[in-house]
């Protein structure tokens, strides 16, 4: 599935900077996607969003605040990447990544409270 998205030169501008985004979370979701797109006030989705009297900088500001939340951060992320790994983040630290070979990787990073 993540083959058949048309990679166009916006597109790969939007997932350099949702992934820049995610950087600080340690994950790309769909959060991070999101702010990429309406951080360019020139894609379709952001032009149509203002044009149906939604205000970007408000419903940005709101996703920040719901992100650093305790109650966000204590749920795992999981993020599928276009080369096929899914990456699991738990609250524990573990992190666990699945290749599209079946292989299944696990580790531990520091969370904000060690």
């Amino acid at each position: 599935m993540a083959n058949d998205i048309p990679r166009t030169p916006e597109v790969d501008q939007i997932i350099a900077a949702a992934e820049r985004l995610g950087q600080h979370d340690g994950y790309v979701g769909v959060e991070h996607l999101f702010l990429a797109i309406v951080a360019d006030l020139d894609t379709v989705p952001a032009r149509q969003l203002r044009r149906m009297g939604i205000d970007l900088d408000q419903i940005t500001a709101k996703l920040r605040e719901t992100m650093d939340s305790e109650s966000f951060r204590a749920v795992r992320n999981r993020a599928r990447f276009l080369d096929g790994r899914v990456v699991e983040h738990f609250p524990d630290g573990r992190v666990v990544t699945e290749y599209p070979d079946g292989t299944v990787t696990e580790h531990f990073e520091p969370t904000d409270g060690s």
